[in-house]
Protein backbone atom coordinates (compact mmCIF):
# COMPACT_ATOMS: atom_id res chain seq x y z
CA UNK A 1 0.00 0.00 0.00
CA UNK A 2 2.81 2.46 0.39
CA UNK A 3 4.16 2.12 -3.22
CA UNK A 4 0.91 2.73 -4.23
CA UNK A 5 0.52 5.81 -1.88
CA UNK A 6 3.96 7.03 -3.30
CA UNK A 7 3.20 6.08 -6.90
CA UNK A 8 -0.39 8.30 -6.69
CA UNK A 9 1.40 11.27 -4.98
CA UNK A 10 4.13 11.40 -7.32
CA UNK A 11 2.48 11.17 -9.96
CA UNK A 12 4.91 7.80 -10.97
CA UNK A 13 2.63 5.80 -13.19
CA UNK A 14 3.91 2.09 -13.65
CA UNK A 15 0.68 1.08 -15.84
CA UNK A 16 -1.03 2.60 -18.35
CA UNK A 17 -4.23 1.56 -19.80
CA UNK A 18 -7.06 1.93 -22.38
CA UNK A 19 -10.73 1.99 -21.29
CA UNK A 20 -12.28 0.09 -23.61
CA UNK A 21 -16.31 0.08 -23.58
CA UNK A 22 -17.07 -2.19 -26.56
CA UNK A 23 -18.03 -5.93 -26.58
CA UNK A 24 -15.62 -8.03 -28.26
CA UNK A 25 -16.12 -10.47 -30.84
CA UNK A 26 -13.60 -12.91 -32.30
CA UNK A 27 -14.47 -14.48 -35.52
CA UNK A 28 -12.48 -17.47 -34.13
CA UNK A 29 -14.70 -17.97 -30.99
CA UNK A 30 -18.36 -16.97 -32.42
CA UNK A 31 -19.64 -18.61 -29.33
CA UNK A 32 -17.67 -15.94 -26.99
CA UNK A 33 -17.41 -12.10 -26.18
CA UNK A 34 -15.62 -10.14 -23.84
CA UNK A 35 -16.79 -6.98 -22.50
CA UNK A 36 -13.16 -5.54 -21.05
CA UNK A 37 -12.90 -2.98 -18.72
CA UNK A 38 -9.45 -1.52 -20.07
CA UNK A 39 -6.45 -2.80 -22.36
CA UNK A 40 -3.19 -2.38 -20.29
CA UNK A 41 -0.49 -0.98 -22.73
CA UNK A 42 2.39 -0.38 -20.67
CA UNK A 43 2.85 -2.77 -17.74
CA UNK A 44 5.81 -3.01 -15.37
CA UNK A 45 6.82 -6.40 -16.12
CA UNK A 46 5.60 -6.66 -19.46
CA UNK A 47 6.70 -3.56 -20.71
CA UNK A 48 4.09 -2.71 -24.08
CA UNK A 49 2.71 -5.70 -24.68
CA UNK A 50 -0.50 -5.72 -24.36
CA UNK A 51 -3.42 -7.57 -21.74
CA UNK A 52 -6.75 -6.97 -20.07
CA UNK A 53 -7.36 -5.08 -17.32
CA UNK A 54 -10.30 -6.33 -15.46
CA UNK A 55 -12.22 -4.27 -11.88
CA UNK A 56 -14.13 -6.29 -9.13
CA UNK A 57 -15.39 -4.73 -6.22
CA UNK A 58 -15.07 -7.03 -3.41
CA UNK A 59 -16.54 -8.20 -0.30
CA UNK A 60 -13.33 -8.80 2.42
CA UNK A 61 -14.97 -12.29 3.33
CA UNK A 62 -15.78 -12.70 0.58
CA UNK A 63 -12.26 -12.82 -0.97
CA UNK A 64 -10.35 -14.16 1.67
CA UNK A 65 -12.38 -17.52 0.68
CA UNK A 66 -10.64 -18.37 -2.02
CA UNK A 67 -7.84 -19.50 -2.55
CA UNK A 68 -4.98 -17.42 -3.16
CA UNK A 69 -7.74 -14.79 -3.10
CA UNK A 70 -8.43 -15.07 -6.31
CA UNK A 71 -12.35 -15.77 -6.89
CA UNK A 72 -12.45 -18.66 -9.33
CA UNK A 73 -15.54 -17.08 -11.72
CA UNK A 74 -13.45 -14.02 -12.15
CA UNK A 75 -10.36 -16.28 -13.10
CA UNK A 76 -12.39 -18.12 -15.72
CA UNK A 77 -14.40 -14.79 -17.04
CA UNK A 78 -10.36 -13.24 -18.15
CA UNK A 79 -9.67 -16.55 -19.38
CA UNK A 80 -12.38 -15.94 -21.70
CA UNK A 81 -11.43 -12.89 -22.35
CA UNK A 82 -7.64 -13.45 -23.39
CA UNK A 83 -9.10 -15.97 -25.48
CA UNK A 84 -11.25 -13.50 -27.40
CA UNK A 85 -8.65 -10.95 -27.67
CA UNK A 86 -5.71 -13.12 -28.06
CA UNK A 87 -3.72 -11.90 -25.07
CA UNK A 88 -0.88 -13.43 -23.03
CA UNK A 89 -1.69 -11.87 -19.69
CA UNK A 90 -4.09 -10.23 -17.84
CA UNK A 91 -4.55 -8.13 -14.40
CA UNK A 92 -7.18 -8.57 -11.97
CA UNK A 93 -8.18 -5.52 -9.56
CA UNK A 94 -10.12 -5.52 -7.27
CA UNK A 95 -11.22 -3.30 -4.96
CA UNK A 96 -11.63 -4.70 -1.28
CA UNK A 97 -14.06 -3.08 0.98
CA UNK A 98 -13.38 -0.23 -0.60
CA UNK A 99 -10.04 0.35 1.04
CA UNK A 100 -7.99 -1.93 -0.04
CA UNK A 101 -6.53 -3.36 -3.47
CA UNK A 102 -5.58 -6.44 -4.54
CA UNK A 103 -3.86 -7.00 -7.80
CA UNK A 104 -3.48 -10.84 -9.55
CA UNK A 105 -1.33 -10.92 -12.61
CA UNK A 106 -3.08 -14.06 -14.92
CA UNK A 107 -1.77 -15.67 -17.46
CA UNK A 108 -3.49 -17.23 -19.92
CA UNK A 109 -3.98 -21.13 -19.15
CA UNK A 110 -5.07 -23.23 -22.55
CA UNK A 111 -6.35 -25.92 -20.43
CA UNK A 112 -8.87 -23.63 -18.78
CA UNK A 113 -9.21 -21.86 -22.23
CA UNK A 114 -10.79 -25.09 -24.15
CA UNK A 115 -12.56 -26.09 -21.33
CA UNK A 116 -14.58 -23.27 -21.66
CA UNK A 117 -14.97 -23.17 -25.26
CA UNK A 118 -15.79 -27.05 -25.80
CA UNK A 119 -18.57 -25.98 -23.13
CA UNK A 120 -19.86 -22.85 -24.96
CA UNK A 121 -20.06 -25.05 -28.20
CA UNK A 122 -22.10 -27.68 -25.99
CA UNK A 123 -24.03 -24.95 -25.03
CA UNK A 124 -24.47 -23.24 -28.61
CA UNK A 125 -25.64 -26.66 -29.90
CA UNK A 126 -28.17 -27.17 -27.70
CA UNK A 127 -29.78 -23.96 -27.56
CA UNK A 128 -29.92 -24.01 -31.56
CA UNK A 129 -31.46 -27.58 -31.69
CA UNK A 130 -34.39 -26.40 -28.56
CA UNK A 131 -34.80 -23.41 -30.93
CA UNK A 132 -35.39 -25.30 -34.39
CA UNK A 133 -37.54 -28.15 -32.13
CA UNK A 134 -39.50 -25.08 -30.41
CA UNK A 135 -40.38 -23.07 -34.00
CA UNK A 136 -42.54 -26.23 -35.19
CA UNK A 137 -44.02 -26.87 -31.60
CA UNK A 138 -47.59 -26.38 -31.36
CA UNK A 139 -47.62 -23.95 -29.36
CA UNK A 140 -48.74 -25.61 -26.43
CA UNK A 141 -46.49 -23.93 -22.82
CA UNK A 142 -46.32 -27.36 -21.23
CA UNK A 143 -44.82 -29.41 -24.61
CA UNK A 144 -42.47 -26.36 -24.99
CA UNK A 145 -41.24 -26.72 -21.54
CA UNK A 146 -40.77 -30.02 -22.28
CA UNK A 147 -38.96 -29.27 -25.26
CA UNK A 148 -36.58 -27.24 -23.88
CA UNK A 149 -35.66 -29.24 -21.18
CA UNK A 150 -34.68 -31.99 -22.79
CA UNK A 151 -31.77 -29.54 -23.58
CA UNK A 152 -31.09 -28.25 -20.38
CA UNK A 153 -27.08 -28.61 -19.35
CA UNK A 154 -27.20 -31.91 -16.62
CA UNK A 155 -26.87 -30.77 -13.40
CA UNK A 156 -23.28 -30.94 -11.73
CA UNK A 157 -22.14 -32.70 -8.28
CA UNK A 158 -20.79 -29.56 -6.81
CA UNK A 159 -21.68 -28.46 -3.09
CA UNK A 160 -22.57 -24.40 -5.28
CA UNK A 161 -24.94 -26.06 -6.85
CA UNK A 162 -26.44 -27.84 -4.16
CA UNK A 163 -26.98 -24.62 -2.40
CA UNK A 164 -28.44 -23.07 -5.43
CA UNK A 165 -30.72 -25.67 -5.55
CA UNK A 166 -31.06 -25.03 -2.13
CA UNK A 167 -31.86 -21.40 -2.36
CA UNK A 168 -34.30 -21.78 -5.09
CA UNK A 169 -36.35 -23.90 -3.67
CA UNK A 170 -36.81 -21.63 -0.84
CA UNK A 171 -38.07 -18.72 -2.51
Amino acid sequence: DAVFAHNYLTKNKVRLYKSEKNIVINPKYPTLFANLDGIITRHPIMGKKKGILEIKKINGSAVDSYVDQKPPQYVAQVQQYLMVMEFDYAELCMRVDGRKYIVHMIEKDEAIQQAILTQSIAHQERVLKAKELLAIADGDIEDMYSIAAQYEPDADATGDFKDFITEKHKE
